[in-house]
């Protein structure tokens, strides 16, 4: 790795953890996402990215929708109604457990820093999870497997995250990736202060696919 323990602002990344945190709660928990609802109220709106912010307030969505949404589109919206019932303590609880990320804003949730170990550290969490087999493991499986943008040119269930904020532009890219026997490898690149949103996405997208070049070909696979 190369400056793996800095922390580094690391964007919406940390919705996979956040989504597996969910997942694996609403199955503990016996809670049925296609039929348990969680009401979009007036101070949930986020203007960045997403759908829901679009929607009537007082009205009613599906854990599983809600969830969809987080990876497929990292909609924000969406990220905050599904925390009135999954709190940032169990979420904090859940990263210690698997020594994740341990820097969250608050009450400004949605960034944060993390290194790349932490983020590893919670892809492997992650990737237990959705191989375990369950009908909620592979639902997750599948959204973190389509979920845009993606910053590295190989498929795999990933999550990005990005941000032009003057106070923390940064674009970062984690995730699995495979060998040519499908071996599973996790790969978690973050950039800080990249000048903006847009460069920084494109220093992530070079250093994961010279990494994934390079290892490909000294057999690192």
């Amino acid at each position: 790795s190369y400056n793996g323990n800095m922390s580094l602002f690391a964007g919406c990344s940390f919705k996979a953890g956040f989504c597996t945190y969910v997942f694996e709660t609403c199955e503990q928990q016996k809670i049925d996402i296609d039929v348990t609802r969680l009401e979009y109220r007036d101070g949930m709106k986020n203007t960045g990215s997403g759908n829901l912010q679009y929607e009537s307030y007082n009205t009613w969505w599906t854990i599983d929708y809600l969830e969809n949404q987080c990876i497929q589109i990292s909609d924000n919206t969406c990220y905050n109604v599904l925390r009135q019932k999954f709190t940032m303590a169990g979420f904090k609880a859940w990263l210690n457990r698997v020594g994740g990320q341990q820097t969250i804003w608050e009450p400004d949730v949605l960034y944060g820093s993390a290194s790349s170990i932490e983020r590893i550290n919670e892809w492997v969490a992650i990737y237990r999870y959705i191989t375990s087999g369950t009908d909620y493991a592979n639902r997750l499986k599948h959204d973190l497997s389509v979920a845009s943008p993606r910053f590295y040119d190989v498929g795999g269930p990933h999550k990005a995250g990005s941000s032009d904020n003057i106070n923390y532009i940064c674009a970062s890219d984690c995730g699995i990736i495979y060998d040519w026997e499908g071996e599973p490898y996790i790969i978690a690149v973050i950039v800080q202060n990249g000048g903006n949103e847009f460069y920084s996405s494109q220093a992530v997208r070079k250093i994961a696919n010279s990494i994934i070049y390079w290892a490909n070909s000294n057999n690192v696979f």
